[in-house]
């Protein structure tokens, strides 16, 4: 991940919507916008989605994380 993504709820699974930006031979997974009126057009732009399970308090910056990837 590319910054850190805190939960506001815990005990619910998440779906965060993520673009994939390469840096030298590591692909990062860079957060579209959480909530608000853009939530539904980010889909467009979204390379993917990364599930924050519902025990995670959150990601933190650098952690691995898989992206399932939308076909194009």
């Amino acid at each position: 991940m590319s910054t850190d993504i805190p939960v506001s709820r815990m005990g619910y699974l998440h779906f965060l919507r993520v673009i994939l930006a390469k840096d030298g031979d590591q692909l990062n997974a860079i957060s579209l916008k959480l909530k608000g009126s853009g939530v539904i057009s980010s889909l467009t732009n979204a390379d993917g989605i990364v599930e924050i399970l519902p025990h995670q308090e959150g990601l933190k910056k650098g952690d691995p994380v898989i992206v399932k990837v939308f076909p194009k």
